[in-house]
């Protein structure tokens, strides 16, 4: 009895024990979306634009760095910050909506509070509640696109809302929801850690039934000059031309400082079309935002500059903290992430970087390896979200610099040229001509005169054959040769032979056969010829 209860309870924690192994490996295998947090808890990060050595093509640079932007941006694991203009333009928009927020909600402030809740709401997997929110969210930024400064909100409501749809069944609509982010970021990466496969297979399909669509130009310019931002992206100063537009719909903003911002919704024009627009900018009336920070913009781009610089040499230790300190400070970011890229005889290398403005120390994280044709780019910017992740959670320390980094010092091994060819001898001058010697021309002879009459002169025989010019006629190899009268087939002796004993024979027998008298039996004659 007892072993059968002991035996009994060993069958129950074995079933449990299981039960438990199976429900953790279901957990790790599922698809999971990002857990989304609120903006109070996320880390600020300014990108600093990625500085690469001599014999890195900037193309390749560019394109790392607006991957790695887009991914920073969608990844929901930080607020990422720009230094290029960000630092006036986003305080100036942080203060207006600070200053809008105290007096009333504005529908922006509306759809930015709504869009943290979607988020919360597909985190909780309440797909139905998450549609119904960012459905709304997306109309009041469509509605109010004159007043929105920061479009990704935008792009982010309606990547949102494509995982809603196609959660809940709905993949027409969410495909509908996932071109629009396409149009509006066609470099766009899907993490397939935060969303499903299926979205980001379904979004290379939108990018290659995109890219085989042609479309038109769009010339933006303005009074006066100011800057042309395209879906939130700056383009740079009017006049500008936009070309390369994904079919569908777009936003063009024009922005000058002291003056109101101007924009316009358009669609992509048909191919071989131009869309023409002009900005007429007005002058802003309103006092200027009391912003916290009191330095003035061309103080904030020194600051940036100073990064910069000590990026681009390698000079991230010594003094480098403070400039990195005041660089953060004055912009509210927690985090600097800097990268540097060099390259060798076959891959590119991105040393990344990360300032950590409470810690006060600049960290190494480890290095990326991108192959020739960058194909492994996607896979490696994830493993870099992967390590900041670790990092803002406990900022490796073991790794910080405290010497120039080596990979300033690398360098692709040198092209040996081949030896140039030997210099051809010069050729030697040629000896001039000698003139010619002058030949004595000889004394001409006098004329001789044919005497009237020559003895010698053969006698004219009138028997003797007259000389032809005209060629003979050309005769058949096959046909037998002609014969002269001389040697004619009649004349000859053998001819007349058989002729003459014809005749004697026949008249032989003719004077027989006619001759009287007796016949005799006995004699008989007979020719043959």
């Amino acid at each position: 009895m007892h072993n059968e209860r002991r035996a009994r309870r060993c069958r129950l924690v074995a079933t449990a024990t299981a039960a438990l192994f199976l429900h953790t490996c279901l957990w790790a295998v599922a698809p999971r979306e990002i857990h989304a947090r609120s903006r109070g808890q996320l880390p600020k990060v300014m990108l600093i634009p990625l500085q690469h050595a001599e014999d890195v093509r900037s193309l390749t640079a560019q394109r790392i760095q607006d991957y790695l932007r887009t991914l920073l941006a969608m990844s929901g694991l930080m607020e990422l910050q720009q230094p290029t203009e960000i630092i006036a333009t986003r305080l100036e928009a942080a203060a207006l909506e600070e200053q809008e927020r105290k007096q009333a909600p504005t529908p922006i402030a509306t759809a930015d509070e709504l869009l943290w809740q979607g988020k919360d709401d597909l985190a909780n997997r309440e797909y139905k509640v998450a549609m119904s929110r960012l459905r709304e969210v997306v109309q009041l930024y469509r509605d109010n696109y004159e007043q929105l400064v920061d479009y990704d909100k935008m792009v982010d409501a309606h990547l949102h809302l494509a995982m809603a749809y196609y959660r809940s069944g709905h993949d027409h609509r969410g495909e509908e929801a996932l071109t629009n982010v396409i149009v509006m970021r066609p470099e766009i990466v899907i993490d397939p850690r935060q969303f499903s496969i299926g979205l980001r297979d379904a979004a290379e399909r939108i990018k290659d039934r995109l890219r085989a669509i042609e479309t038109g130009q769009v010339v933006v310019d303005s009074s006066p000059p100011g800057r042309v931002y395209l879906n939130g992206v700056m383009q740079g100063g009017t006049p500008q031309t936009l070309s390369g537009l994904f079919d569908g719909e777009h936003y063009v903003q024009v922005r000058a400082e002291g003056h109101e911002h101007w924009a316009k919704r358009v669609d992509a024009p048909r191919p071989g079309a131009l869309t023409q627009l002009t900005a007429d900018l007005t002058p802003h009336d309103r006092e200027a935002p009391q912003i916290q920070h009191p330095q003035l913009p061309e103080q904030a781009e020194a600051l940036v500059n100073a990064v910069v610089e000590a990026l681009e040499s390698g000079e991230l230790h010594d003094d480098f903290g403070s400039k990195a300190y005041a660089l953060a400070e004055f912009a509210g970011s927690d985090y600097l992430l800097m990268g540097y890229l060099s390259r060798d005889e076959d891959d590119t290398f991105l040393s990344p970087f990360l300032y950590s403005k409470s810690a006060g120390q600049t960290a190494a994280l480890e290095e990326l390896v991108f192959d020739r044709q960058l194909t492994n780019l996607q896979v490696n910017l994830l493993l870099l979200d992967d390590r900041l992740a670790e990092a803002f959670g406990h900022f490796p320390t073991d790794r910080r610099i405290t010497a120039r980094p080596k990979a300033y010092e690398r360098r692709p091994p040198p092209v040996v040229a081949a030896p140039p060819p030997p210099p051809e001898p010069e050729p030697e001058p040629e000896p001039e001509p000698e003139p010619p010697a002058e030949v004595a021309k000889p004394t001409p002879a006098p004329p001789t005169v044919a005497p009237m009459y020559d003895p010698t002169a053969p006698i004219y025989d009138p028997t003797a054959p007259v000389y032809d010019p005209s060629p003979a006629p050309v005769r058949d190899a096959a046909a037998p040769p002609d014969r002269d009268a001389s040697g004619a087939w009649y004349r000859q002796w053998w001819v007349w032979t058989i002729v003459g004993a014809v005749v004697v024979g026949g008249a032989v027998t003719a004077g027989v056969l006619l001759a009287p008298g007796e016949t005799s039996d006995r004699f008989s004659v007979q020719v043959t010829w």
